[in-house]
């Protein structure tokens, strides 16, 4: 399936689409991004348009994981109203690392934990949006974003 104009998809088992965002009125796509050189990239792209395309699917199967104990496997980060802290529930109980980066990947906050549930506070941080990433003792990644007003 190739859009139409002066650019094509180049997607391969090693190219990998992480997240995609909506700012200002344009999309951002970020992930590990196969060049026209052939190097893979961990970079952000602006998308600049193209036309929709119809008639243009393919099957995409994806794998289902399932996690011990966890109910939906899910990381819940629920806002506190009127302050800028957040609860952080974990789906089952473990070891958990809790790492919070700023939209330009640096790390503004760690937290170790073994409980079902952590405070974040993020009232001394600028305003923008935080990635969440909590990991357990096994090396399983969970991810969440925040928006600090």
């Amino acid at each position: 399936c190739v859009p139409p104009g002066d650019f094509r998809w180049i997607f391969n088992s090693q190219s990998m689409l992480l997240d995609m965002a909506v700012w200002r009125d344009s999309l951002y796509v970020c992930g590990s991004i196969l060049t026209v050189d052939g190097d893979t990239m961990k970079q952000v792209v602006q998308w600049l348009g193209g036309d929709v395309m119809e008639e243009c699917s393919q099957t995409v199967g994806v794998e289902e994981l399932s996690l011990p104990n966890a109910s939906d496997g899910l990381l819940r980060v629920i806002p506190q109203p009127g302050a800028a802290s957040w609860t952080v529930q974990y789906p089952y109980s473990a070891n958990w690392s809790l790492a919070v980066y700023d939209a330009t990947g640096r790390q503004v906050r760690h937290v170790q934990t073994g409980s079902r549930a952590v405070e974040l506070d993020l009232g001394t941080a600028a305003p923008g949006i935080y990635m969440v990433r909590a990991t357990d003792n096994s090396g399983t990644a969970l991810g969440s974003k925040v928006l600090r007003p």
